[in-house]
């Protein structure tokens, strides 16, 4: 199998492996779930699953070899994930015991995945613009 193939296997896979443990996380109930307590510690811990979402989104978008797709990746990776809150927290709206839907959970879900990908994408454009800079003797 040729290397990008499995490469993109994986990310996608990991990808993939990822939407399932947040499907999981959001069936469970929450006095199960170890959450601090402090103010928005709820909203924090949305935000730093769907992070780790979009990254493995965006890493999942570049191993794509459409180079469209490539370009839009970080894009692609906050729609994903945005996505991908909504429809759990409806999820969550009809889940025996659980907390409920809540608009606001997906807003933290969404600020998480836009934090990620910007990130992701600013890291990955100068790391690229290091490679293209001639080396100076």
């Amino acid at each position: 199998m040729a290397r990008w193939r499995s490469s993109r296997l994986v990310a996608w896979g990991l990808a993939a492996g990822y939407l399932i443990f947040i499907f999981i996380l959001s069936h469970s109930r929450v006095n199960r779930l170890p959450i601090p307590t402090f103010y928005f510690a709820d909203k924090m811990a949305h935000a730093v699953v769907y992070a780790g979402l979009s990254l493995l989104l965006y890493r999942a978008f570049r191993s794509c070899r459409n180079k469209q797709i490539c370009k839009w990746a970080a894009v692609l990776a906050l729609i994903g994930a945005s996505l991908y809150g909504i429809t759990d927290e409806w999820h969550q709206s009809w889940s025996p015991g659980s907390r409920g839907a809540d608009l606001w959970d997906w807003v933290a879900d969404t600020v998480g995945a836009a934090a990620a990908a910007l990130g992701a994408f600013i890291y990955f454009r100068l790391r690229e613009k290091r490679r293209q800079k001639p080396t100076e003797s």
